[in-house]
């Protein structure tokens, strides 16, 4: 008996991938790979207990794990570029608070949530 969960992790895999995602450059070292990711941004405001408030800007992608290939898993210092508008966009791989670079995104390891944060243009 087939597992109807994974069936339906790999289905909306596939239609992340046609309906939700941008091609990108994965590179590491002298490494890259043309993929398609899933971008996601999260805002967060911390209070510096001074009157300021300090708004950082995460951004996630959802990369499938086979298509990294060799470069999976993903690792502090990979580099994500987005080119938007004619101009290449940089983020660079890094865990929130030095913590894990990436999470599985899913129960059946298809796909990663890969942190990172964006380090200028190319």
């Amino acid at each position: 008996m087939s597992d109807m969960l994974q069936n339906a992790v790999e289905y909306l895999d596939g239609i992340r991938k046609d309906f939700l995602s941008q091609s990108i450059v994965y590179a590491r070292g002298g490494s890259t790979l043309s993929i398609v990711a899933t971008p996601m941004q999260q805002e967060f405001a911390i209070d510096n207990l001074d009157g300021t408030i300090t708004t950082l800007v995460a951004t996630d992608w959802i990369v499938s794990v086979a298509d990294l290939g060799s470069l999976a898993p993903p690792r502090r210092g990979d580099q994500l570029r987005w080119i938007k508008a004619s101009t290449t966009h940089v983020y660079e791989v890094m865990g929130p608070g030095g913590g894990p670079v990436y999470e599985d995104a899913d129960p059946y390891l298809q796909c990663y949530k890969v942190h990172s944060k964006y380090v200028g243009t190319a």
